[in-house]
């Protein structure tokens, strides 16, 4: 079982899905890409399977906090749990899945790029932080074809490094750990719901096209591509 995104999402997906091929040959014409890059990304295979069950198990866990008449039910037969408690964990989840696709997308990134040289002497080691791959795209002149506003690194290590706080139905995340006030990035519910959303389905497209997984819109899309064994 896998995520179901909406039509609007697929279609979205297929034009961010062109971006990404078009770095990924760009890439490749300049002699930029890890040549056993799905061999070496195999490896996570297990992982990334896992990564996206986080997202699935979200999905179930939706019908209780946004059902009213599912979350009294749950309330009423869960005495032990808030209703502030219910939302805390909520969150919890989302961001839980969320930086875990953070991680894919950075892996998958670092894999498509594993002993490649950039600027004068810099080489790719497979140690690189998110923000580090960005300077290194823009060095080989294809960073446009990344979407960094899905990728938002600054939403990224507020979540990794608990920069952020609840409230009430909305999330406040911060650009470091000054916390400064009136500097905050506020969410409301819906809009973090989707920013989840959208980095999952990016990550679901870099890694059909640096893992050779199932496009988003196949069959059992969550599932790496086998190929088929000569008999």
């Amino acid at each position: 079982m896998s995520e179901s995104f909406s039509r609007n999402e697929i279609i979205g997906g297929r034009i961010i899905s062109q971006h990404f091929v078009r770095l990924y040959d760009l890439l490749k014409e300049q002699g930029k890409i890890n040549p056993n890059h799905i061999k070496h990304m195999r490896k996570f295979d297990t992982v990334i399977k896992s990564a996206n069950q986080s997202f699935v198990h979200i999905n179930d866990y939706d019908k209780i906090v946004r059902g009213k008449e599912d979350r009294k039910k749950f309330l009423k037969k869960n005495s032990d749990i808030s209703n502030d408690m219910l939302d805390e964990i909520w969150f919890d989840l989302y961001i839980n899945a969320t930086l875990r696709w953070y991680w894919v997308i950075e892996i998958s990134l670092i894999t498509m790029l594993k002993d490649v040289q950039y600027g004068r002497k810099g080489v790719i080691e497979g140690k690189e932080t998110l923000g580090k791959l960005k300077d290194v795209l823009t060095s080989l002149g294809v960073s446009k074809h990344i979407e960094w506003d899905l990728l938002d690194i600054t939403f990224r290590n507020a979540l990794a490094h608990g920069w952020y706080y609840r409230k009430t139905q909305r999330i406040v995340y911060f650009k470091n750990s000054q916390l400064k006030k009136g500097k905050g990035k506020l969410l409301n519910r819906s809009e973090f719901i989707q920013k989840c959303r959208n980095l999952h389905l990016y990550g679901l497209i870099i890694v059909a096209v640096v893992g050779a997984w199932k496009n988003i819109e196949d069959e059992g899309f969550s599932e790496p591509i086998r190929k088929k064994k000569r008999r």
